[in-house]
């Protein structure tokens, strides 16, 4: 009876729900993205071997969160596209559930907003599609400024916090660097208002010792098992160019430039309510509420050192990643993304101050999804297209008889191509060149690379190399396209 009674309560967040389930379930069936492939083959590992290591070291050692949350699927259903997207729906589910949760106090004709918002993200859309871990990072961010939020009124909460925290920073390599961030800014935030009194609080101190401690545990991890302290060096090699070897201009153009492209992002469903008087007075008032209201200004400063965190790594990947380009951009909204469901909070909050005064604020929220929804379609449709060039690859190899194929990406392609044995061959890159012998590559055997670029080779299928009959006196010398001075 209770059932039934909540069902018919939040009977239109139920139709939401399954009408949202429904948009997504033809996620089903496309490419994996090259971090999901690779958190198959940690998860599998971990299952098969108790170990977090995998057969090559070209694939950024991601941290384990992803993979240990897949590997019971893994078990359950195989270690194959299917259980990353029942993960990637599950963690949907949870994810509109908690953004429902969090907005009901926003009154029965608002509550709807953030979660309707969220269901249609086009780019929530295109990462669960690509089996990347941006859902369970929004969840893990809204349950760390939810615990945050009532960390004010008791301090207990911060150890809530810190553990979601971890969470996320077990979670993902490069966005992962937003939680340690966010937690300095975080202390500076809170000293500002109870001075050394922070550092009394015992709550607090223990949420320090957890965070602390799992980012130690996992650096120490990764400087035992690859003595090296980071989980991606490129990463910290394209900061460090960045910061330490790039010019000013070019800093404040790029970094500058990807500031306003993820504020555009993250503010598109803000601008439709600026037409309505209430809620152009309801953001003059915003500055005097960051500093007033501890909530707001939570919201605010996650959401600000998301978008500059996300700028600075755009931008040292776009400048000195040789694959990645400005053509490329719209994938880093994957970084912004994380505070995308605080966003749409945000968006609701105005709402309801518009519905005090105002019968036309559904107007602007109807131009908010229409935008939404523009951008939304197309990615639908792009997707049942994702693993058309797998399906070419697998035709033309298996048209040629070849079986077996040795690569320096078999893991991305075993888990898009099947009928294909990919064997993975490591080299490393970091040298400008790279010497592929019998020794790696037995004469005769088919080759496909992506980082290599070969002398010769027979064709070019999107941006892999193919040899079909490899000889290192004709293909070589390989050029390194992940190195560059």
């Amino acid at each position: 009876m209770l059932s039934s009674v909540n069902l018919r309560r939040h009977w239109a967040f139920v139709a939401l729900l399954s009408l949202a389930l429904g948009l997504h379930l033809p996620i089903f069936g496309d490419a994996l993205n090259p971090d999901a492939t690779t958190y198959l083959a940690v998860a599998k590992s971990i299952a098969t071997q108790r170990s977090l290591e995998i057969e090559t070291t070209l694939a950024p050692r991601h941290p384990p969160l992803m993979p240990l949350l897949l590997t019971p699927f893994g078990l359950a259903l195989g270690f194959n596209d299917i259980s990353v997207h029942i993960l990637e729906l599950i963690a949907f589910v949870v994810l509109l559930l908690l953004t429902y949760s969090l907005s009901r106090g926003f009154g029965p004709r608002v509550s709807l907003v953030p979660s309707l918002l969220l269901s249609l993200d086009p780019v929530l859309y295109l990462n669960m599609s690509d089996g990347r871990s941006l859902c369970v990072l929004m969840i893990l961010a809204l349950s760390t400024l939810l615990a945050v939020w009532r960390g004010l009124v008791d301090s207990r909460w911060l150890v809530v916090a810190a553990m979601s925290a971890s969470l996320a920073y077990l979670t993902a390599d490069s966005v992962g660097y937003l939680f340690p961030i966010a937690g300095i800014a975080g202390l500076a935030w809170r000293f500002y208002y109870v001075r050394w009194q922070v550092f009394r609080d015992r709550w607090y101190l223990s949420a320090v010792a957890i965070f602390s401690s799992v980012v130690l545990v996992w650096t120490g991890y990764n400087v035992a098992s690859q003595g090296n302290p980071y989980t991606d060096p490129r990463v910290i090699g394209y900061l460090d160019r960045l910061i330490g070897s790039t010019h000013l201009d070019i800093q404040i153009v790029m970094i500058g430039g990807f500031v306003v492209y993820f504020f555009l992002y993250l503010g598109q469903n803000f601008l439709p309510f600026l037409a309505l008087r209430e809620a152009r007075s309801a953001v003059r008032s915003l500055p005097a509420k960051l500093v007033r209201d501890q909530r707001i200004g939570a919201m605010g400063l996650f959401i600000v050192l998301t978008i500059l965190t996300s700028a600075v790594l755009s931008s040292a990947f776009t400048l000195y990643e040789p694959l990645r380009t400005l053509d490329h951009s719209d994938t880093y909204l994957r970084y912004a993304a994380v505070v995308a469901p605080i966003a749409f909070l945000g968006v609701g909050m105005l709402a309801r101050t518009c519905t005090r005064t105002s019968k036309r604020w559904i107007v602007p929220l109807a131009v908010a999804l229409i935008v939404l929804a523009v951008q939304f379609v197309p990615q639908a449709i792009e997707r049942d297209d994702s693993s058309a060039w797998f399906h070419a690859l697998q035709k033309d190899l298996s048209a040629r008889n070849i079986e077996t194929v040795y690569s320096d990406i078999a893991i991305y392609l075993r888990y898009n191509t099947g009928g294909i044995a990919f064997l993975s061959i490591d080299k490393g890159y970091s040298t400008p060149s790279v010497n592929i012998t019998t020794s790696d590559v037995p004469p005769g055997s088919a080759l496909l690379t992506l980082i290599y670029v070969p002398a010769r080779f027979d064709e070019r299928i999107e941006g892999l190399y193919l040899v079909y009959h490899f000889d290192p006196a004709i293909n070589g010398p390989f050029a390194n396209l992940y190195y560059r001075n």
